[in-house]
């Protein structure tokens, strides 16, 4: 058998097949087939680890090591034969055993990490994916007395929280626009609708998957987390939205609905209508209809 494989592997054999099969998962990494190149580097390095154990240059240090150990355990080897042995066969067993070997798993680790590297600058790209939590700690919010299994979403100067699912947030007349949900498994969701001024869709986000209309000015995606897009029209930031940890959502941006009065979230202010609230520190939960209603009358 191994003399089978032996032979599979022999240099005339690999020096052929090693530089095919990691030049085909550098292509299909840039071709955007990660799958497909994850498999090929995981040839690349099992071809290359069987290549070098299947060397002539191993097999002659194997038969060097061989010779010595014999004339080291002869009844009368002499001290120095039996300590160069020993020196050899430790060289022997770190460097071409274990060094040689580890390098190349070092490289296809390094391979991996690559296609890892590239892969996730594709998703960022996207125009959709999932948000998921990121591990920040709450900043301060206008709901600190909320229960601490509640799901609190950090609007600005006001905040809303939830232990009953599914809650609408805001609701502009009787149109929900931002509200969150929970699964079967206990992953708390987001969901809402983000419209530009003719009352075109920009963004969709149902329970976390989100979809970005192909005309948006500018997309900010810098992780799988957070997700901020801007729109042509005066470079107006419509959406701004980190998911936090499991427990807090901060969402920032424009709030449009047809027909609907226009709700304008930011960092320190809310607007309706871009007339300012003096609304600070607010915090509603659990309120069935929605935690914040807003009317055009």
């Amino acid at each position: 058998m191994w003399n089978a494989l032996r032979a599979l592997f022999h240099w005339k054999i690999s020096q052929i097949f090693i530089p095919l099969w990691f030049a085909t998962g550098v292509g299909l990494a840039v071709a955007d087939r990660f799958v497909l190149a994850y498999g090929f580097f995981v040839l690349f390095g099992v071809w290359s680890i069987g290549c070098w154990f299947a060397s002539d240059s191993l097999a002659k240090k194997q038969s060097d090591i061989e010779k010595l150990r014999k004339r080291a355990q002869k009844p009368n080897a002499n001290l120095k034969h039996v300590v160069e042995y020993e020196k050899k066969r430790k060289v022997y067993f770190l460097y071409y055993k274990i060094g040689v070997p580890s390098a190349l798993i070092i490289l296809i680790g390094a391979c991996f990490l690559e296609v890892h590297s590239v892969q996730s600058e594709y998703i960022l790209h996207l125009p959709f994916g999932v948000l998921i939590p990121a591990s920040d700690p709450t900043p301060r919010n206008a709901c600190e007395f909320a229960p601490s299994n509640a799901l609190r979403v950090l609007l600005g100067p006001m905040g809303a929280f939830g232990t009953m699912f599914p809650q609408r947030v805001i609701v502009l007349n009787d149109d929900p626009v931002l509200s969150f949900d929970r699964d079967a498994q206990g992953n708390k969701s987001v969901t809402t609708d983000i419209y530009d001024q003719k009352g075109d869709i920009v963004v969709e986000i149902k329970d976390n998957h989100f979809r970005i209309a192909s005309d948006a000015f500018e997309v900010i995606h810098p992780d799988l987390s957070s997700l901020a897009v801007v729109i042509k029209h005066n470079k107006e930031r419509v959406l701004d939205i980190r998911y936090l940890n499991p427990h807090s959502i901060r969402v920032l941006g424009t709030f449009r609905h047809p027909n609907d009065p226009v709700l304008e979230v930011r960092e320190n202010s809310i607007a309706l209508n871009e007339r300012i609230l003096s609304w600070s520190d607010v915090c509603a939960g659990n309120s069935g209809k929605g935690d914040f209603v807003f009317s055009s009358h």
